[in-house]
């Protein structure tokens, strides 16, 4: 399983595991008396704690890499166990789509006006929207390196994507927060695909706005964590 256990020097031990049932989630549990008081020992483990969460709920693998080595480092660690790491129960979607406001005809291009004058969201603004997010995501920020990249790959909004059953469409079973660029691409808050925390399957593609009617694929996709494009903006596509 993806675990990892330290002994903090004179406080108790730590136990990182994934749960039982989603290997996305991980948790963090001490105990044990000792010297160092328990202030002591969530500061010394949350540095821990922040890398590991990193690389369950945001599948990054480089905090996976940087826990590692702060765990052979042992910097107030008197005894560990090898650290156990596996993937994030994650699945990928590249999707893409068009909204009306900001569309040129002419150029077949959004425009990107928030960015340009600076009142683009660092923030995401679905929560305050209304949108209710099924993992993480909430308060997510945006890479400020994202608002400098101009061209068709320019971030024009952020937009709400929803994974939801295949059979009925009804309920929502991951969401993610995305960017949708001028060329109508929709990346993560960090570029690249957008990631939701779910099971690999088959899954109907939902994208919505605060601003805008939602979409709805008709039929559902099969997802896994290599990433498939799936075509909003396509009249093909039935939704």
């Amino acid at each position: 399983g993806c675990k990892a256990y330290v002994e903090l020097t004179g406080g108790g031990h730590c136990n990182f595991a994934n749960s039982n049932f989603n290997c996305s989630f991980g948790e963090l549990t001490c105990g044990g008396a000792g010297s160092l008081g328990r202030p002591a020992q969530q500061a010394l483990a949350q540095q821990y704690t922040l890398l590991w969460l990193d690389r369950y709920l945001k599948d990054d693998a480089q905090a996976g890499a940087d826990l590692e080595a702060l765990l052979l480092a042992g910097q107030g660690i008197t005894a560990q166990s090898e650290f156990t790491d596996c993937p994030p129960i994650v699945v990928r979607v590249e999707p893409k789509l068009l909204l009306d406001g900001p569309y040129d005809e002419q150029t077949d291009l959004l425009a990107d006006s928030l960015r340009v004058q600076g009142v683009l969201p660092v923030i995401e603004p679905n929560t305050a929207a209304g949108f209710t997010h099924v993992g993480p995501g909430a308060g997510e920020t945006l890479d400020p390196a994202l608002l400098s990249v101009a061209g068709p790959d320019a971030v024009v909004d952020w937009v709400f994507l929803e994974l939801r059953d295949a059979a009925s469409g009804t309920q929502v079973q991951a969401t993610a927060n995305g960017l949708v660029q001028r060329d109508g691409d929709v990346v993560s808050p960090q570029g690249g695909p957008v990631v939701f925390e779910a099971d690999a399957g088959n899954y109907r593609l939902v994208a919505r706005h605060r601003n805008h009617l939602g979409v709805m694929t008709d039929a559902a996709f099969t997802l896994s964590r290599d990433p498939i494009p799936v075509d909003l903006s396509d009249p093909a596509l039935a939704t």
